[in-house]
């Protein structure tokens, strides 16, 4: 219990725990500076960080079905919702850590498998509900559509396949510490590296993650920010159901493209 207590007040401690890919983008930055606090008293409690996730989860779906409401008191409990669990997103991760750090637990690959099912079922279920309320407007069988589309392009169908695709490879293969060396490069390319980059980079890194699902709901927040205080722009959340859907248009072969070309590196 002293050993807890002592990183507890460590100041390094809220660095050592907070190392991550999400670290390394922008928006991340504002999440961290509550999650770390939640995260704090998770940890007094002895939260499991499987159990934040599970928790994440039901936020995450809440968010997602209540988007697809006309209601404006539905429209700000679900984007409550979706904040809490993007700071909740961010927490799991800080338990973990702190779990692997103090408790010696070895973890396994539930933990992220986890966090991934619940990217992959708030993003379509999110987009969906958007195309639902503006159907229900409007009656437009598009913006269904849409919501599927952006759905399929935002949980990263190219790079399900392509993972789909390595882990055949890698049962297949006899030597696996020689397979996942050639693999690991493969990947590298995703990672946002922010050393020495000009500001044109920093600008395109920023841009990438606001098509993110981070990117999304603060996309949204602000939307319905707008939508509070001038009532007439009620409807642009529509109109960004139908951005998103054209940039998802465009890029979808572009991401394939790309993972195929990634894909062949591995001989």
């Amino acid at each position: 219990m002293s050993k807890e207590k002592n990183l507890l007040t460590d100041e390094n401690f809220r660095s050592s725990i907070q190392k991550g890919f999400a670290e390394e983008f922008y928006l991340s930055h504002i999440t961290r500076k509550y999650s770390y606090w939640i995260t704090l008293l998770f940890i007094r409690f002895k939260i499991h960080s499987n159990t934040v996730t599970a928790l994440s989860f039901v936020f995450a779906v809440i968010g997602a079905v209540l988007q697809s409401s006309l209601n404006t008191v539905s429209l700000s409990i679900s984007i409550l919702m979706m904040l809490l669990y993007n700071i909740l997103d961010h927490v799991d991760g800080e338990v973990a850590r702190f779990e692997i750090k103090v408790n010696q637990e070895q973890k396994g690959l539930d933990g992220p498998y986890y966090d991934a099912l619940v990217h992959y079922f708030f993003t379509p279920l999110l987009f969906f509900a958007l195309g639902l309320a503006d159907y229900k407007t409007h009656g437009y069988e598009l913006s269904l559509w849409c919501g599927l589309i952006i759905g399929m392009w935002l949980s990263s169908y190219s790079q399900s396949a392509a993972y789909r695709v390595i882990l055949d490879f890698i049962v297949r293969n006899d030597n696996n510490s020689k397979t996942l060396k050639k693999i690991e490069p493969v990947w590298k390319h995703d990672k946002t590296e922010k050393g020495s980059i000009t500001i044109k980079e920093h600008f395109y890194y920023f841009l990438r993650e606001c098509f993110s699902t981070q990117g999304v709901i603060y996309t949204l927040t602000t939307l319905h920010l707008i939508s509070l205080f001038f009532p007439h722009s009620f409807q642009l959340r529509f109109y960004y159901l139908y951005l998103m859907s054209g940039v998802a248009l465009l890029n979808t072969p572009r991401i394939c493209y790309k993972y195929f070309n990634q894909l062949k590196k591995i001989k």
